[in-house]
């Protein structure tokens, strides 16, 4: 996930599936959220969109920032609020939508939210759903 964070950042334009991903989508929504203060990113901060070399590190940062919420907000911006600056970000929102389910479906915070062989076919099924396997 960092490294995906990461390759986007530098590059500032990578391709999802055919079609761009832009690094001042995340940039507009963290500028969005400064200004009309909706709540739907409550956790998204300067750190998420410019980290320094030390948060660049934190796996934390990047989950939050590749998260449901986030992807509400480019939805938000887009389609209720219908700002110009959003109105090419399907893409990234069907990015970090995946990237968050994928993320979801193998990190388990506790030990029955883990991959065992009981639950191992319902989360392969998500697997396959998310990643279009």
């Amino acid at each position: 996930m960092k490294c995906i964070r990461n390759h986007i950042f530098t590059h500032k334009c990578v391709q999802f599936q055919g079609e761009y991903v832009q690094f001042d989508h995340f940039k507009n929504l963290y500028h969005a959220e400064e200004k009309y203060q909706s709540g739907i990113c409550p956790k998204l901060s300067f750190s998420h969109i410019f980290p320094n070399t030390w948060e660049k590190m934190t796996v934390k940062l990047c989950t939050q920032l590749f998260s449901e919420s986030v992807a509400c907000g480019f939805e938000y911006y887009a389609d209720d609020l219908k700002l110009d600056t959003f109105k090419d970000t399907k893409p990234t929102v069907k990015m970090v939508r995946q990237l968050n389910n994928s993320f979801d479906v193998l990190n388990g915070r506790c030990r029955n939210e883990s991959i065992t062989k009981l639950n191992w076919q319902a989360k392969k099924k998500i697997l396959e759903t998310t990643l279009w396997i």
